[in-house]
């Protein structure tokens, strides 16, 4: 398992994030998707390293009009 910590531009609330999570665990290999209410842009994804690849994670929330960058890996 693997984590990576994205940074996402726009201001999402509980609803948008909620939305959020369901569309990265809907990926195949991702594990789990965590946000903290103290800092709503930053987003924690555990995936399996052998399957999936940040990017394609990353690419999948900009096909959602989601400006994510990736801040740690």
């Amino acid at each position: 398992m693997h984590t990576i910590q994205v940074y996402i531009d726009e201001t999402l609330d509980a609803e948008g994030l909620n939305e959020l999570r369901k569309s990265l665990l809907a990926l195949p290999h991702v594990e789990n998707v965590a946000f903290h209410t103290n800092t709503p842009h930053d987003v924690l994804i555990e995936y399996e390293e052998h399957h999936v690849q940040p990017m394609q994670i990353v690419e999948s929330m900009n096909s959602r009009g989601i400006h994510a960058d990736i801040i740690s890996g």
